[in-house]
């Protein structure tokens, strides 16, 4: 080996090596292990695997099919120079798809030539392969629909069949593979044609660690990491970057504040896929939590119950990834076709309780029949259905022709149907499946569609569920309370630590204020609909959320949230609330994340924190006040009233006290919970004052925060005057005037805040 140094970033010949090299007949795998130098200690290194593959481009008749933007599909593009100069662009957007082709064009059903086999890898446990089979198989019915049966084929690889020695490697074969990483995510990448589009083989990989998360490792659970999960975002953490004062402040010495656990290898995964712009699917990452939430709700159930749970969750992840290697991307609006009453119904049939596998489909528990029926939904939605026809729909004149009917008078001298009659073969088709995007059954947003507060439609969310989000917000609230009540008598089995039940009170508080996210989604938001001019029933690419809706948002949070109810537990509830105490390597609970005592007010005030910083985020503002512009309803709901009315939700019983007579330490003015949130309040309207008007915020949204400051200031300066005033609440108070008069007074330059951040 050589001892030479090597300098910071540069690859090191000598110490690298070939880690593995494999050969098919239609692909080359080789994997190296580089040492590439570091900076600590000087001369050091770091060893990094590298991957690379090639694959011969193969060629078959294979015909692309043009990409529409009305329905979901992975693309490939590339640049066209030779089209004419007054088109649109010069993209070519072709759709990732299989080469799906009949056997006999002349039958109206009937086999592929070749069809899509999957093999299910030797190392799926055999407890668990039937539920793979039938996600995978599920999508035979959507095929089968657009005249192209037995289209998915799955073949179980064992230690003695036939097919035992085939590699997942080679890529003349896809694979269904089971690994064990202790990360928990799944996903299911294709390996498609560069200019083409079309599909040559797919690999989903599955983490055992899901079907393990009954117990949420606490280390993901604490204050700071759930400040660090509300911001992981690349366009939220460039914003943190740039204005680092953003950051929730964390209090010293202790991992309680915006603190960065290690990335973890999915998140480092993700970040990666981010910058190449490549796919990545997190349902797994999500779907663990909502295992994590079930082993709450499953506790003291039979087995038969929990292995029926775990079948409905495994097929349906694997037919949400086996979507994805279809060509199909996400669809975070399909949850929300169906009311909660009608998926209440559909859970005791086999009928979809969504209107898409490809969206992340919260787990179905309620208050009533919790573990009566379906646990996910069972089956592909009628948008899946749809999008298979548009990509995989063989091409038949005179399916075309009746598809392109008018389907009423109305129709009939409408200018689409003109464009309509301009086109011809494959291009009319797909046109006219297509124009059907506006059914209210195709709802169809994704990925850059559901950006939390960045995204503006409500509608679009992960494990959300139903066209109703306040029934069903109140309906989790309902659950988890009722569960909640009892958690001491099986948060922890005999003969078990008390850790367990803190395990499970944690993630039921967490589940009440991720529900609390699709209600608030709607005070701000608007509907965004894809659909084409012309199309029938053609919606308004923007609509702003109804007035009252956006009221009924902000009173939902009023009356929940922000009352101490929410927060409050019985004394006897906490003190059981004990921390793991093992202490060795390998264990899943890290002993600096948790802290011995339980810190009820810490995790408070980041619960309370996480619904204000979507609530007063300037993406959110911004999005209000341009609304005023955008109707003409009187009723409308004005950036001046949302920030007015959401400063007296916060601060309401110091702005009107005469209605208590006297207050004790026992019963103060403000309650610690309300404390709490008043502090939330100001730490985030400090960062909104504190930046320079225009640079973040509008000029015009800015001051009417300072004013609203300034007004609040002087309404807390007459309380204090109350001689009956209780401590606790005069100490706060007289912190929160005097902060208030700070931030008012003190302009930070605008280097300093791009650079430092503030000092407070």
């Amino acid at each position: 080996m050589d001892g030479r140094p090597t300098k910071p970033g540069a690859i090191n010949a000598h110490l690298s090596k070939w880690a593995k090299k494999k050969a098919f007949p239609e692909n080359v795998e080789i994997c190296v292990e580089l040492a590439i130098g570091d900076t600590n200690p000087p001369g050091s290194f770091q060893k990094r695997l590298v991957h690379y593959s090639f694959w011969n481009l193969r060629k078959t008749d294979y015909r692309p099919r043009l990409g529409d933007d009305r329905v979901g599909y992975f693309l490939t593009a590339n640049q066209d120079w030779s089209k004419p100069t007054g088109g649109r662009d010069i993209f070519n957007r072709y759709v990732d798809r299989w080469n799906l082709q009949k056997r006999d064009s002349t039958l109206e059903v009937c086999e592929p030539v070749k069809p899509i086999i999957f093999y299910v890898e030797k190392t799926v446990p055999v407890r668990f392969r039937r539920a793979i089979q039938a996600g995978i198989l599920e999508w035979n019915k959507a095929f089968e629909k657009v005249g192209l049966c037995n289209a998915m084929v799955v073949r179980q690889q064992t230690d003695d069949n036939e097919w035992k020695d085939l590699d997942p490697e080679d890529m003349r074969y896809s694979f269904f593979r089971w690994i064990v990483t202790g990360s928990g995510f799944a996903m299911g990448p294709h390996r498609s044609n560069p200019f083409t589009g079309e599909i040559y083989d797919a690999d989903i990989v599955f983490d055992d660690s899901m079907v393990r998360y009954y117990e949420q490792d606490l280390g993901q659970m604490t204050p700071s990491t759930l400040t660090a999960l509300k911001v992981d975002h690349p366009i939220l953490r460039s914003l943190m970057d740039q204005f680092p004062q953003w950051r929730r402040p964390c209090r010293e010495g202790q991992d309680l504040g915006d603190a960065r656990p290690t990335e973890s290898r999915q998140v480092f995964r993700n970040r990666m896929f981010e910058r190449q712009r490549f796919h990545c699917c997190d349902y797994m990452e999500g779907m663990k939590h909502q295992m994590a939430l079930a082993g709450t709700l499953l506790a003291g159930q039979p087995q038969e119950v929990v292995d029926k749970f775990l079948f409905d969750v495994i097929k349906e992840v694997a037919c949400h990834e086996v979507g994805h290697t279809l060509g199909l991307r996400h669809n975070f609006a399909g949850s929300f076709v169906y009311s909660l009453e009608e998926i209440k119904k559909r859970r005791a049939t086999e009928e979809p309780t969504t209107g898409s596998i490809m969206d992340y489909n919260p787990i179905l528990f309620f208050k009533e029949n919790t573990f009566a029926g379906r646990f996910i939904t069972p089956t592909i939605g009628p948008y899946d259905y749809w999008a298979i026809e548009y990509g995989y729909r063989p091409y038949d004149e005179s399916y075309t022709k009746k598809l392109s009917e008018p389907k009423d008078a109305k129709e009939k001298d409408k200018k689409a149907n003109a464009y309509l009659a301009s086109l011809s073969g494959e291009a009319k088709m797909l046109e006219a499946i297509a124009r059907r995007a506006a059914e209210p059954e195709l709802l169809y947003a994704t990925d850059e569609d559901t950006m939390s507060i960045l995204s503006p439609d409500p509608r679009s969310n992960r494990f959300d569920l139903s066209s109703d989000p306040f029934g069903y917000a109140q309906g989790q609230f309902d659950l988890v309370n009722d569960r909640m009540a009892k958690l001491l008598e099986w948060g922890s089995k005999e003969g078990e630590s008390w850790y367990h039940a803190r395990s499970a009170f944690l993630r039921l508080l967490m589940s009440k204020v991720m529900v609390l996210d699709y209600v608030g989604r709607y005070a701000g938001g608007q509907y965004f609909h894809r659909d084409h001019r012309g199309d029938p029933n053609a919606r308004t690419p923007f609509v702003v959320v109804d007035p009252k809706l956006q009221r009924k948002a902000l009173a939902f949070a009023e009356n929940s949230l922000y009352k101490d109810d929410f927060f409050t537990f019985a004394p006897d509830f906490l003190n059981h609330l004990a921390p793991p105490r093992w202490y060795h390597t390998g264990t899943s609970f890290n002993m600096s994340y948790v802290s011995v005592v339980f810190p009820l007010h810490e995790y408070i005030g980041v619960l309370q924190w996480w619904h204000l910083s979507d609530r007063l985020a300037p993406y959110t503002l911004m999005r209000i006040y341009d609304a005023e512009t955008q109707t003409s309803d009187p009723e409308k709901l004005t950036a001046a009233e949302y920030l007015q009315r959401l400063q007296d939700a916060c601060w309401k019983e110091t702005l009107d006290p005469e209605k208590t007579k006297s207050w004790t330490p026992g019963k103060p003015l403000v309650s610690d919970i309300r404390r709490s949130l008043q502090r939330e309040y100001l730490g985030i309207m400090e960062t909104l004052v504190r930046t320079r008007p225009g640079t973040v915020l509008p000029a015009d949204l800015h001051a009417m925060i300072w004013c609203n400051l300034e007004d609040l200031g002087a309404a807390l300066d007459e309380t204090l005057k109350k001689p009956s005033l209780d401590f606790a609440s005069r100490s706060h108070l007289r912190t929160c005037k005097s902060r208030i008069e700070r931030m008012l007074k003190v302009e930070l330059p605008e280097v300093a805040m791009r650079s430092g951040g503030m000092s407070l």
